[in-house]
């Protein structure tokens, strides 16, 4: 096994679209042209609230959301060379942790869980600048990316699935 590439710091989460890729470390959301995996060159970055964590691309709106505890961020990549933070959300007490994060179109589907409850929230992110709640479900998740079929997403339970 031989290392081609290598940029200092350590890194929570990776996400490469096409040649680019983009890094969550401590500080922020770094990106990087990968396309020749040996000479790595940083293109952008930004900082994010509580930097750590998940990415999650959208790649349908050129979007990257940060899942990080209780929160989430959503940050613009329509220009690799400048990523924009956008918005975020915070669960409503530090008890809940996000174990969980899909986005389909318009919405991103977080389960989490806080003690012994499990639960669904659903926010419409279309204007990812301001997420907006739209509604919760009481339900442990056991597959945490659900299906989409047409209008409808369908989501695994312990006991079954549900269809929202």
């Amino acid at each position: 096994m031989t290392v081609v590439g290598h940029d200092g710091g350590i890194i929570s989460s990776i996400e490469d679209i096409d040649g680019i890729t983009y890094a969550l470390t401590g500080q922020g959301l770094n990106v990087y042209d990968a396309a020749d995996p040996g000479n790595l060159a940083l293109l952008g970055s930004t900082a994010v609230p509580e930097a750590g964590g998940t990415l999650f691309a959208d790649t349908a709106s050129d979007r990257m959301f940060v899942v990080n505890g209780n929160s989430f961020t959503a940050v613009d990549i329509s220009v690799d060379a400048s990523p924009t933070l956008l918005g975020s959300w915070d669960m409503p007490s530090t008890s809940y942790e996000i174990v969980g994060f899909y986005v389909v179109d318009d919405y991103a589907y977080t389960g989490y869980k806080s003690g012994d409850s499990y639960g669904m929230k659903i926010f419409n992110v279309a204007d990812a600048t301001h997420p907006d709640y739209v509604a919760y479900v009481s339900v442990k998740l056991t597959d945490l990316e659900p299906a989409v079929v047409g209008d409808l997403v369908y989501a695994q339970t312990e006991n079954g699935f549900i269809v929202i």
